[in-house]
């Protein structure tokens, strides 16, 4: 898998998403369950298609699911504040105007970009010092073996 941009079937073998997430605004409100639900329903025909607004000014229900069952969609049920995406085998979870994954089998929410970018940076530290810890102490058994060989 590769970061992009945007997905251009062309590039991607001819093979369309099989879950796409809108995240709904001013401008795209119309689109969103207009011409590009039934791009995705119809021709495209993506699994799963997701329409989150993060503010909550666009839609009625600010998530929505639609899974597509004998060529049309259908609503998918809200249960517990979330929608279950069969497909990735997550939960989506609205945090204030956040959409997040929480895995069910480990019971964690996955990390987000800014969580991610924190690990990785703390990791990236963590692992200095100890290379630099690593250093020291072969610096010290290095004086210590001399001091026994003089002996």
């Amino acid at each position: 898998m590769r970061q992009r941009d945007s997905y251009k079937i062309w590039e991607e073998g001819g093979r369309g998403p099989s879950v796409v997430f809108e995240f709904t605004s001013r401008k795209t409100q119309a689109d969103d369950l207009g011409e590009k639900f039934r791009l995705y329903e119809q021709v495209l025909k993506v699994t799963e298609y997701y329409l989150f607004d993060p503010t909550g000014d666009y839609l009625f229900r600010r998530l929505k699911g639609f899974l597509l069952r004998d060529g049309h969609y259908v609503p998918m049920p809200m249960i517990d504040d979330r929608i279950r995406s069969p497909l990735l085998g997550l939960d989506l979870v609205m945090d204030g105007e956040t959409l997040r994954f929480h895995d069910p089998e480990t019971g964690q929410f996955l990390p987000s970009l800014l969580e991610s970018e924190d690990l990785r940076k703390a990791t990236l530290i963590a692992r200095d010092d100890a290379e630099a810890e690593n250093a020291g102490l072969r610096a010290e058994l290095e004086e210590l073996r001399a001091r026994i060989a003089g002996r």
